[in-house]
């Protein structure tokens, strides 16, 4: 998936999330153009590379998760604990800070 924060394609109350249908699937390549693959709800995986570019610079965090597919994990809309810290999610976007009581 490639999913451009600026936009409301992938927003979080958008039906995308939860269905097993392609968005753009002829732009696969790394670039910044929006698409959700067939791999969404088929490829099996043990890490998340999860990346973030703001104002042109690049940052990465690896999680440990492992699941049937990115689908089985997002699409049942149920809160899904990983080990990655707090800091670790705001060290992707420099001066960035958590919403109060964000506990989880």
């Amino acid at each position: 998936m490639k999913i451009d924060g600026t936009t409301q394609t992938f927003a979080y109350n958008k039906a995308i999330w939860f269905t097993k249908e392609t968005y753009q699937e002829d732009k696969p390549a790394l670039d910044t153009t929006e698409s959700k693959l067939q791999s969404y709800w088929t490829l099996p995986f043990s890490e998340l590379r999860l990346s973030m570019t703001v104002s042109g610079v690049t940052r990465h965090i690896t999680v440990n998760y492992q699941a049937s597919s990115l689908y089985d994990v997002i699409a049942d809309n149920t809160f899904k604990p990983t080990s990655v810290g707090k800091l670790a999610w705001r060290q992707l976007v420099d001066g960035s800070s958590m919403q109060n009581n964000c506990d989880k």
